[in-house]
């Protein structure tokens, strides 16, 4: 009977093990994902956008300060309320900027013309669709070795996890079978409207991008968790449930102070919430600093600008300042040794016991040469003993440098 317990004990121990290393590989590849996607991925198709938008800031700054002289010489004719013929105009404008400068300049503007919000995100998000090999490897892996789970806000985004695999893997993907309502915003063009290919087909590339950032959006509000997960688990695996919430359920309503019944104190917050919303949506309109882009699905403020520090703060600042001891570093040491004796605990890398005079000081000199990496030159003074070049070069290889 006992070996078949400790056998069975065994087994349950084993099995236990697995469980956790499988909940800890599923926290690293989701952790992986979650730094691929918002470092690797998001973020940098975006600034490649932003710096590809900066390379043709200077081309488009010349093309700006020619037709500003060719419009300001209209101007300037039309304000003296001379009546010029467009050839008169012309011989004008000639004498600032050549025509056919002026021509490349309105060219130029018209091609290098900052977009709207919208085209904006269009073109990171076109960026981002560039790195489809860097993602293209681990697709497979989020079906097939993470299990997913879902409230009802995610279910929609789980299901098309799961199909992505096997779309991907297609060159030919028809517009009946992706998850149309994941599609939104920019993302409807660059899935939806590729030139390149025929009627009616979708681009998988844009759409694994589109589904994978609606996957990692969904895993970080947790409409999205990992089943067998520590990290990213269903956040309401750890709530009370049957007959041991029965139990407790008085002594947690009195600590929180909430009633046993949610009814009225759910209609309260409702209308509080209710209330602040429209108040938020009256004061809209007449908010300079607010902006609803990207086709109402996103609001953009203007930049806070920093608050200005206090009077008080700047008096206490200089107040601590002053109220604090000027000490060197090597004396800061030095005195800390005095109080615990750590320096002694620096010994002979042969484990001899005996000890040269005013070790302490030397080793703390090394010990400032070597954290503040100035070398030995600003510590080295011939006329102390314990603090010569080579005094300080044998406790470095001696007593500090084998630590």
């Amino acid at each position: 009977m006992r070996p078949f317990i400790t056998m069975q004990r065994c087994r349950q121990q084993v099995v236990a093990a697995l469980q956790s290393l499988e909940r800890t590989a599923v926290d690293d590849a989701l952790d992986l994902f979650d730094v691929l996607m918002a470092s690797r991925l998001l973020a940098r198709a975006e600034r490649e956008s932003a710096r590809e938008r900066l390379r043709t800031l200077s081309r488009f700054t010349r093309a700006s300060a020619k037709l500003a002289a060719a419009i300001q010489v209209l101007l300037d004719a039309a304000d003296a309320g001379e009546e010029l013929s467009v050839a008169q105009v012309w011989a004008e404008i000639e004498r600032v900027v050549p025509r056919a400068e002026v021509a490349a300049a309105l060219e130029a503007i018209l091609e290098l013309a900052p977009a709207p919000a919208e085209e904006e995100e269009d073109a990171w998000r076109a960026e981002l669709v560039k790195r489809y090999p860097t993602v293209r490897p681990f697709l497979p892996l989020l079906s097939d070795v993470v299990a997913f789970g879902a409230v009802d806000a995610g279910q929609h985004i789980v299901g098309a996890v799961r199909r992505l695999p096997e779309l991907v893997g297609r060159k030919r993907v028809r517009q009946d079978e992706v998850a149309r309502e994941l599609v939104t915003g920019v993302w409807r063009r660059l899935v939806f409207e590729n030139l390149d290919l025929e009627r009616g087909l979708v681009d998988h590339r844009a759409y694994a991008f589109c589904v994978l950032e609606q996957l990692h959006r969904a895993l970080r509000r947790r409409d999205v968790f990992a089943i067998r997960s520590e990290r990213w688990a269903d956040p309401r695996a750890q709530l009370l449930s049957g007959e041991t919430w029965e139990l407790t359920r008085p002594e947690v309503l009195a600590s929180l102070g909430l009633p046993e019944h949610p009814d009225a104190h759910l209609a309260e917050l409702a209308a509080g919430l209710d209330a602040e919303y429209r108040a938020v949506a009256g004061r809209l309109p007449d908010n300079a600093a607010l902006e609803v882009v990207a086709s109402g699905e996103r609001i953009q403020l203007e930049r806070l600008g920093a608050v200005p520090e206090p009077a008080s703060l700047t008096v206490l600042r200089t107040l601590v300042a002053r109220m604090l001891p000027r000490v060197d570093l090597p004396e800061l040491l030095l005195e800390v040794h005095d109080w615990t004796g750590y320096l002694d605990e620096f010994t002979h890398i042969s484990g001899a016991g005996a000890r040269i005079e005013d070790l302490p000081v030397s080793v703390a000199a090394v010990l400032v040469a070597e954290a503040c990496n100035i070398g030995f030159t600003p510590v080295v003074k011939p006329g102390v003993p314990a603090l010569t070049r080579d005094r300080l070069s044998h406790v470095d290889q001696s007593y500090v440098g084998s630590r």
